[in-house]
Parts: C-alpha cells; sequence; structure tokens
C-alpha cells in the first residue's frame, strides 16, 4: 500500500541550525540511476523572465528533469524515477522567481509513502544553492516498493512537486555493445568507440566518416571476435566515474576490420545513437549493424587525357587545318590546295589542272596531269631538303597530325574532403586543373619508342599557350555508386579553344617540327608565315636576316633548275611571296576566330553511358587511381564545345588518374 506524507516549507534562520544537508555519498553505486535525460519535448519550457515565483524539477545540472519512464517532469504530474534496494536516489527542484535562480530557500522533503516500508529520507530541508537547486536524497532498503516524495517552499504561489522512486530489486548497471555483419568483406572483429552526447543529443549517426576521424572518443573497447562466436563490450556505470544519480547518453561507432584496427583498413562500420546510456535504461544492450564502408577518395590525382581536338571543328575549320598537316605530307600538294583556296580567282586555271575537285582541293585527290606535277616539285623540294629535319618528316612520312588528333593534356582533379553520407561533393569541394600539354616528337630523340613512350616528349605549359588566361581551373559537382564508380558532372573549363588549336600549332608544332635549324642561321619557326616560308624554303636558316636568299627567292631556283631565265624565276618567287603572306593570315585569323571563349562554351564531364572505375590497387580502402592506362580501364569524357554557335563534341576524349598524395 502507498503511503502518503506531506511536507511543510520553513523559511528563516531561526530554523537553518537544524537543518539536515544533504549528503551525495551513494550506498551502492550499482543501483543510482539519474534522473534525466538531455532533452525535453517542444512543449515543456522553463521559466521565463516576467513569470514571477517559479518551482520546477531538474536533473543535478539544472536542466529540466526527465523521469526514468522517458516522461517529462512537469509540475502537476510528478515525476517518475526508479531507484534498487539497498540503494539511494537523488532528488532536485529548482526555484526562480522572474527566471533568475533565487539562493537560501529553503525546500522541505517529505516522504508521504513507502510501501517498502524500509525508505528513510537523507535530508529532509534543504536550502537552494547560488544556482537556485535544492536537492534531497532517499534511500532504499532491501524491500521492493515504491516511495512518494513531496518537495515544497513556504509560498502560496506555487505548488509542492510530487516524485515517485520505485524500488526495484536490481537495477541493471551494465551497458552491453555488441556487433553483427552480413556482408562480403572478410569482417571477423569489431571495436567500439563511445562518444558522449551534449545536451542536444550531439554527436550523432548522421556522418560517420567526420565522427570517428574527426570526433574526441570518450571509451574505446578491445578488439572482439565477431566469428566464429560473437563478442561484446560491456561498461558500468562504476567504471564512468558517474556522479551519484548521473546519467551519461553515448553515440557507439563500431568498426569492422579482418584481424586487427591498427594495421588493417577499417572494411565495414556502424552506428547507433539512441541506446546507450549509464546506467542503462532498458535493457541496456546495443547492438550495432556494421554496412560495408567506402574507401577515402579525398586528396589530389594526376590526371592524363588525351582528345582529338580536331573532331570538334567544323568542316570548313578542320579542312584549314588540314592544310597544315598537308605541307608535312606533300609541300606542293599543300601550297597548291592553299592557293585553290585562298585565291582562286587568279589561280583557278593551275587548280582545275592540278586537282579533281578545285573547290574543294585534296592533295589525295588529284588529276593525273597534278599528281605528276606534285610528284615531280615534291622530289624536287625533297632534294634540297634531305639534310634538314623538314626533309626527314618529309621523306619518313612521318605523320604530324597525331600531335593534335591525340592531344596529351596533363592537370590533376583534387576531391578535398572526403564526400558526405550520400557520397556527393558539391562544386566547392572540388577542383580541375589543366597544366600543360605533351606533344611526342621521336625523330632524332635518341630513343625507342617501341620501348620507351616518354621518348620524345615534350611538355608545354598552358601558360605558355594562352598568356591572357594561363590558369585552366574548374570546379564540378560529383559523386559515387556502389563506392567504384566515378560520376563527374558537366562543367565549365576557361579553354579558348581557337587560340589553343593555333597556339599548339604555332608554338609547339612548328617549333618541334623545324627543331633549332642550321646553327649557322639559327631561327624559331613560330608562326603559320614562317612555317610557310621555311616549307617551301627547305629550312628554317633562309628566313635568318643575313642569309643570302629569302626562302621564296631560294624555292624559285630550285624548281627553275636554272632555266627559264630571269623572268620565270620573278614569277615564281612573287607567287610564293604573295601566297605565303595572303595564306598565313588565312590560316591563322580563320582558326582564332573560333568562338569558344571562355565561360560556358567548353563543357566537361565523365561519359555518362561509360563506368569511371576508382581502383583501390593494394585493398587498404583508399582510392589510389581513376581508371587505368590500359584500353579497358580508361574512363571516358564528354566534352561539348560550342563553335561559331553551333554545339559540337569531341570524339574519343579519354583520360586516367593516378593518386599524387
Amino acid at each position: 500500500m502507498v503511503l502518503m506524507l506531506t511536507a511543510a516549507a520553513l523559511l528563516g534562520s531561526a530554523c537553518s541550525d537544524s537543518v539536515e544537508t544533504a549528503s551525495f555519498e551513494p550506498i551502492d553505486s550499482s543501483f543510482e540511476l539519474q534522473d534525466t535525460v538531455t532533452t525535453l519535448p517542444p512543449d515543456v519550457v522553463g521559466p521565463e523572465p516576467g513569470a514571477g515565483p517559479a518551482f520546477t524539477f531538474v536533473n543535478d545540472s539544472g536542466q529540466p528533469a526527465v523521469g526514468d519512464d522517458g516522461v517529462a517532469c512537469v509540475p502537476g504530474n510528478g515525476c517518475v524515477f526508479k531507484a534498487g534496494v539497498n540503494s539511494s536516489r537523488t532528488l532536485s527542484v529548482l526555484y526562480t522567481v522572474d527566471g533568475l535562480p533565487i539562493e537560501n530557500v529553503l525546500v522541505s522533503f517529505e516522504m508521504t509513502e513507502d510501501s517498502s516500508g524500509q525508505a528513510s529520507l537523507v535530508a529532509g530541508a534543504v536550502y537552494t544553492n547560488a544556482n537556485g537547486i535544492a536537492t534531497g536524497k532517499v534511500k532504499t532498503g532491501e524491500a521492493q516498493g515504491e516511495i512518494l516524495v513531496r518537495a515544497s517552499v513556504n509560498s502560496d504561489v506555487v505548488s509542492p512537486l510530487n516524485f515517485e522512486v520505485v524500488i526495484e530489486s536490481k537495477v541493471n548497471d551494465t551497458l552491453t555493445i555488441s556487433a553483427t555483419y552480413n556482408g562480403p568483406r572478410p569482417v571477423s572483429y569489431f571495436q567500439a568507440y563511445l562518444y558522449e552526447q551534449d545536451d542536444n543529443l550531439k554527436p550523432n549517426c548522421d556522418d560517420i566518416e567526420s565522427l570517428f576521424n574527426n570526433g574526441q572518443a570518450t571509451l574505446m573497447s578491445p578488439i572482439k571476435k565477431l566469428v566464429p562466436v560473437p563478442e561484446t563490450f560491456k561498461i558500468k556505470s562504476s567504471d564512468m566515474n558517474l556522479a551519484d544519480g548521473e546519467l551519461r547518453s553515448y553515440t557507439v561507432v563500431a568498426i569492422g576490420v579482418e584481424a586487427n584496427p591498427e594495421t588493417d583498413p577499417i572494411l565495414a562500420w556502424g552506428c547507433d545513437n539512441l541506446g546507450a546510456t549509464l546506467p542503462p535504461i532498458g535493457t541496456g544492450n546495443v547492438q550495432v549493424e556494421l554496412v560495408d564502408r567506402p574507401p577515402s577518395y579525398a586528396g589530389t590525382y594526376n590526371v592524363t587525357s588525351n582528345f582529338n581536338f580536331l573532331s570538334a571543328l567544323p568542316d570548313d575549320v578542320e579542312q584549314i587545318v588540314g592544310f597544315v598537316f598537308d605541307f608535312f605530307k606533300s609541300p606542293t600538294g599543300g601550297l597548291l590546295s592553299l592557293a585553290c583556296t585562298v585565291d582562286g580567282s587568279t589561280l583557278d586555271s593551275l587548280c582545275n589542272l592540278v586537282f579533281n575537285d578545285s573547290d574543294s582541293p585534296d592533295i589525295e585527290n588529284p588529276t593525273p596531269q597534278g599528281g605528276l606535277i606534285i610528284d615531280i616539285l615534291d622530289a624536287l623540294i625533297a632534294g634540297f631538303t634531305k639534310e634538314t629535319v623538314f626533309g626527314s618528316v618529309f621523306t619518313t612520312g612521318k605523320d604530324i597530325s597525331n600531335i593534335i588528333t591525340d592531344f596529351e593534356v596533363h592537370g590533376t582533379i583534387t576531391f578535398d574532403v572526403e564526400p558526405g553520407p550520400d557520397l556527393m561533393w558539391t562544386a566547392d569541394e572540388t577542383e580541375d586543373t589543366w597544366d600543360y600539354i605533351t606533344v611526342q616528337w621521336t625523330l632524332d630523340a635518341n630513343c625507342d619508342p617501341l620501348t620507351d613512350p616518354d621518348c620524345g616528349n615534350k611538355n608545354f605549359s598552358f601558360a605558355a599557350i594562352q598568356p591572357d588566361d594561363p590558369v585552366i581551373v574548374g570546379n564540378f559537382e560529383a559523386s559515387v555508386q556502389n563506392f567504384y564508380e566515378l560520376i563527374i558532372n558537366p562543367h565549365p573549363l576557361n579553354v579558348q579553344y581557337g587560340a589553343l588549336i593555333n597556339a599548339v600549332i604555332e608554338k609547339v608544332l612548328f617549333p618541334v617540327a623545324f627543331g633549332e635549324g642550321n646553327p649557322e642561321y639559327p631561327v624559331v619557326v613560330d608562326s603559320y608565315e614562317k612555317a610557310l616560308k621555311a616549307l617551301i624554303g627547305g629550312g628554317s636558316e633562309c628566313l635568318h636576316p643575313t642569309y643570302p636568299q629569302t626562302c621564296c627567292e631560294k624555292f624559285a631556283e630550285q624548281v627553275a633548275g636554272g632555266g627559264g631565265g630571269q623572268a620565270t624565276l620573278n614569277v615564281l618567287n612573287n607567287t610564293c611571296d604573295g601566297l605565303v603572306t595572303v595564306g598565313a593570315d588565312y590560316l591563322s585569323s580563320y582558326i582564332s576566330s573560333l568562338d569558344a571563349d571562355t565561360g560556358d562554351n567548353f563543357l566537361v564531364g565523365t561519359e555518362e553511358n561509360h563506368t569511371c572505375w576508382l581502383v583501390d590497387a593494394d585493398s587498404n580502402m583508399v582510392i589510389d587511381g581513376i581508371g587505368g592506362k590500359e584500353d579497358d580501364m580508361l574512363c571516358k569524357w564528354n566534352v561539348s564545345i560550342s563553335l561559331l554557335g553551333v554545339d559540337l563534341v569531341i570524339d574519343d576524349a579519354t583520360f586516367w588518374a593516378a593518386r599524387a598524395d
């Protein structure tokens, strides 16, 4: 039977000498339970300024209390606590006026009922401290039952507060943590980490990666087996040095490894932020389900990309670039093709004689007479260029168009952080840079390209290629599917496409193709005009100001073979000069007119219908690369570009990357 006692509140110094002070030494700490958790339902509020006197339930930290039954302790409804036999329990209240704590207010604690018949009050009357809190205490005996305690102050404004303490035979004091794993990885052991929660129940399980890497664990378990017989980790309240009646809540992170957490990568993990408290509430058993964890992605990767930049050019622009390559296949045919394009009215009869289609001159499609003319003139040029770099290119048939049709770009991809739980990155967490291009020119490189993949490689920075905008950089959104499938969303890069093509031809291709020239007449060939002159002049020495002949004079003299007189030489020389000047301007201006400036005109992202695999080569749960050099491992770029108002796509764009850090 439940007995009820009513406590009277006494105020004043006359009674102060007889007031017992509360003792907080537990009789049996294994039976202690705290009266609160750290948050309240949204409809439970504390006293507000201007609210007058208030008398409320609190925990020992002064926060609004929640009973051991999980119900908020509210004046008028009471507060339910639990205690074990031969144990004790603290009971705390708060007195405020207008929201401010009041010190030295006498609070009376009265036991109004004790069905166990063995309970007693340690402190019957207690003054509030500087925080307005007064704490009473009850002790239990060997019998089970219920205790009702009323706390009151000498006030007609506030009502007494009623505590109900349920005495149980034994209160569980042990928190037991276990783990399970049902995935495909060789997870045989687990280790648990406990993170103490704050008043807002933080940290929680929203981001296991961040919590495990950056959080400060309160306690770490020994290594426990998952197979063949699962082991558990047990913690008692006494292990954590809890104060009498104190309750702590924890977030538990468990990691799964093959054997040793100190040396083996984490293969799986799991989290629980609801069930772990000390002393335990309920059964005290917390089982963490382990799931496969994603590998570590963050870091910088060195990227090698290959593009066929000609594939995105409109047909008419590609034809113009083709003229440049034609000079290296047949200098005569290339010159005649260019002549037909830039000055058809003057040379119509010549074009009709040489090419089957004078409107679209092609050195691979000459007339019978044209083929004979081209072969004779090419043989003459080959003869007087045989000691030059160009002569070697011409006679060996080196396909220099590979420099642009297999355009190699080197840069980086950076993931500043690990992705969130959704395995996604925002644009401000990533970066894509293009640093330099590589061209391969194996002629006279003194190495074997069949055994040395870097034979003849020459690097050119974008600072030299587009000096007005030297840093090519972009930021992108990205995500990972199934842990190892990378998706990079389309994003703009500040590539000036027309300027890039021109720069590669003039500043990369021509200097590489013509080399250093004659040591007696050193000239760097780095423009269309110089290249045309050097081609038809049999080398770059004719560009030197001290050379005895101009390139066109040298060409005219060699073609005329000493015959035809001065008039023939003058015609050949003047035609050559005019064609070089007009042709060079035509080639440069046409390509540079491409409308592909910075902004959204140049977009790059991974190909939607092709899987770009992330590679963990040593199985240590850290990504080592993106794709691979092998054909079946290459990732594919989806590159779109707007040229002259037309949306185009660069074909056969591939890339692979290796971790740099």
